[in-house]
């Protein structure tokens, strides 16, 4: 028996990417990173005062003077939940506990009050009243973009499917684009493969078409960012939208998780055949059954206590499903497919100056088919063709590019006038495809050897 067998490799991906910013931060608006948020405020009684930032889950803190008029602005912070200290030597003047530093976002936290708080050491403390309440405005007015910024605490509680791009599509505007395309989203009217994609300021669109991206953990994702118009140049090489994904980091705390999600075919609806005008058969829809099966991890924690942490997470699915073709291609196709994600991160706190991050990201599917002929007269399979594996591989143009990413960015407060962002990172995917049958009679097979 004659066997022949077609292996096809695409173009390797591999891109390198490497960026130096310098940022002089003199209180008016400027380009804010892509993988951080900014903060600014005024203060009253700007003679002698500091204000200390400290993330609550790091350690990391950091110092900012303030100008002659009352304005003050740190940008480049890891986001987070942030205590800020307004200090004038080694006073405590006034102080804004759990501020949440947003992905591309400002936070103004203005400290109108400074000036009685700073005289109240004068004055004898009989009794005292503590009034909590929301100090955060409702809008940036810092960025003038169209956005939607979504947390991690945001993406478990709504019921969406585990996948960035339903995620999006809740952004207003966005839609799922054709499924001929893998269903991406399409912002504002433009086509699939005009958006942008970003993990950690890293562009992980794929570069083979323009459609999809090289994906993570569900779990990893910290908070996701959505522009729909407006955005700015660093931003570029796209009409439609951006997806900006900044990933977890690890914290003073460890902590794990496990989790797993079944979808059986026996709960989904099943799909109804199609038949001709004249009642004839035309496919057989009603045995196509689907199954899915994910399991998650993560753990994170402190390697070293305010200074070096790690972040790290995974999940396999396995999907197996029967698909039969319409009569005019007689086919029953079995398929499973495996998918492995994983990232890993690595933060380290230099100093409270000096910032070092370090991301890992893999994406692997592999989908196995085998191939049978479909006897739509007994409504059986018949003889065995061939089979189909494929590795990041799809015959459309839709194809997730998998494959794995490095990143790794610096982060340097020079002065309070002064940052330093520099960014590297190097992406790498193949595609295979493994075919042993031909899909059609016609086809004449040419061997190579």
């Amino acid at each position: 028996m004659a066997r022949s067998m077609f292996r096809g490799v695409l173009p390797r991906r591999s891109s390198l990417c490497a960026a130096l910013v310098l940022c002089f931060a003199s209180g008016s608006a400027l380009a804010q990173s892509n993988a951080s948020g900014v903060v600014f405020g005024r203060v009253s009684q700007p003679q002698g005062a500091t204000v200390r930032l400290q993330n609550l889950d790091t350690g990391f803190s950091r110092d900012t003077g303030v100008d002659a008029e009352g304005r003050y602005r740190v940008s480049s912070l890891p986001v987070g939940r942030y205590k800020i200290t307004l200090q004038r030597g080694d006073q405590v003047v006034e102080t804004r506990d759990e501020v949440q530093v947003a992905l591309g976002s400002g936070v103004d936290v203005s400290f109108a009050g400074a000036s009685a708080a700073a005289h109240a050491g004068a004055a004898q403390n009989l009794e005292g009243v503590q009034v909590t309440g929301n100090a955060l405005p409702a809008i940036d007015v810092s960025s003038v973009d169209s956005r939607t910024v979504l947390t991690s605490q945001q993406l478990q509680k709504l019921p969406l499917a585990r996948d960035v791009t339903a995620a999006a599509l809740l952004a207003p505007g966005v839609i799922s684009g054709d499924s001929r395309y893998g269903n991406v989203a399409s912002f504002g009217g433009s086509s699939a493969s005009e958006n942008q994609y970003y993990i950690n300021g890293y562009a992980v669109t794929n570069a083979l078409t323009g459609l999809g991206f090289t994906s993570l953990p569900y779990d990893a994702i910290d908070q996701q960012q959505i522009f729909t118009g407006g955005y700015g140049a660093e931003y570029g090489r796209s009409t439609g939208g951006v997806i900006n994904i900044v990933t977890k980091r690890g914290g003073n705390e460890w902590k794990g998780g496990v989790g797993m999600y079944w979808q059986p075919s026996g709960l989904r609806q099943s799909p109804r055949n199609i038949y001709r005008k004249n009642g004839t058969i035309y496919q057989t829809r009603s045995e196509n059954k689907s199954n899915d099966t994910q399991y998650t991890g993560y753990i994170s924690g402190p390697l070293i206590k305010d200074k070096l942490f790690l972040f790290a997470a995974a999940d396999f699915t396995r999907s197996n499903s029967k698909n039969i073709s319409p009569i005019t291609s007689p086919q029953k196709t079995n398929q499973e497919q495996k998918a492995t994600k994983w990232m890993a991160k690595i933060d380290w706190n230099i100093t409270d100056s000096h910032i070092l991050e370090l991301t890992g990201i893999g994406d692997k599917t592999n989908t196995e088919r085998s191939v049978y002929a479909y006897d739509y007269a007994s409504g059986s399979r018949a003889n065995y063709i061939g089979t189909d594996n494929l590795k990041n591989f799809d015959a459309g143009p839709g194809s997730a590019p998998g494959g794995d990413v490095y990143i790794g960015k610096y982060t340097g407060y020079i002065t309070d006038d002064l940052t330093i962002n520099a960014l590297y990172g190097r992406s790498r995917t193949r595609h295979v495809r493994n075919l042993n049958y031909a899909d059609s009679g016609n086809c004449p097979w040419i061997t190579d050897q």
